[in-house]
């Protein structure tokens, strides 16, 4: 099959003034230089996204109030996006502290209150509890009991006294697939791989400012000593220290699973409930990841 050369163009100086979209992706082409295709003379514009050549021909350029309506809608995308930055924040800053904050019952106090009241079975055990009674103890001390009291019921087969609940952990997951989900679509016409880029690292920033906040709040320096209640008063903010990478790891990752599979899921939601002469309206789903939509 013969080879079809690709177009050879001229400059010129003239830019696209009007919005246009380009027809293969979607791009606007507003501000974009316009060519002339020196073998059709005819003026022609190469989309600076997909590298297709869009001709001045047919549909004409948007009119005044389209270009309005245009700014308008971009405007509002923007603003969209800035709340759905906003709720990811508090999402990740509720996300870090939710498993901590759930374990903690007054069970676990009852057990945390027995084992600092009680001499401890190995050196590190003797030393920890030693510190988390003296007047000075912090909640740096107050952690380390915690940890050799998870591994000594780890040694006795007991399980940990704080085991992380099941429905807490599948609720901060099915939160983080909406956010991400949302994230996705609200970044049309972004490419597949580009907005998948942009809500991870949108997670990762967003949980990491969870984490800092919630140190700053909780510093391994804070007095836990209270001659009337003791550390274990403090036993639900140590908790909910040490879960919280745990709650960052979750959310982060259901944001990024989410914005993989949501595209996929929506394409496939409109080819099985929408009849196929009515999918020319969102045909953007397809072109902007450079696929063709298949015809059931």
């Amino acid at each position: 099959m013969k080879h079809q050369e690709p177009l050879k163009t001229q400059k010129t100086e003239f830019a696209l003034e009007g919005h246009r979209p380009c027809h293969a992706c979607g791009y606007d082409l507003v501000g974009t230089p316009i060519e002339r295709a020196i073998e059709l003379d005819i003026a022609v514009i190469r989309c600076p996204e997909c590298g297709t050549m869009n001709p001045l021909v047919g549909t004409p350029a948007l009119g005044p109030f389209a270009s309005r309506a245009a700014t308008v809608l971009t405007l509002l995308r923007l603003l969209l996006l800035g709340v759905a930055l906003i709720l990811v924040f508090n999402f990740a800053d509720w996300s870090v502290s939710s498993l901590g904050r759930s374990v903690f019952n007054e069970i676990t106090r009852v057990e945390i209150d027995s084992f600092i009241e009680s001499t401890g079975s190995t050196e590190s055990e003797i030393q920890a509890l030693v510190r988390v009674n003296q007047p000075e103890a912090d909640l740096g001390d107050l952690m380390t009991v915690l940890s050799l009291l998870e591994e000594r019921n780890d040694r006795l087969n007991m399980g940990p006294p704080w085991p992380l609940e099941r429905n807490q952990i599948l609720e901060v997951f099915i939160f983080s697939l909406l956010f991400g989900s949302a994230l996705s679509m609200l970044l049309l016409p972004q490419r597949w791989k580009k907005s998948t880029l942009i809500v991870f690292g949108t997670g990762l920033l967003t949980s990491a400012l969870a984490l800092s906040f919630l140190y700053l709040r909780y510093p391994l320096t804070l007095p836990v000593s209270n001659p009337e209640l003791g550390p274990s008063q403090y036993a639900g903010v140590a908790l909910i220290r040490m879960f919280a990478v745990h709650g960052a790891i979750i959310c982060l990752l259901g944001l990024v699973i989410s914005s993989m599979v949501i595209r996929p899921a929506v394409r496939i939601a409109f080819l099985i409930l929408v009849p196929k002469e009515h999918l020319h309206g969102v045909d953007l789903l397809w072109r902007v990841d450079g696929l063709k939509r298949r015809i059931r």
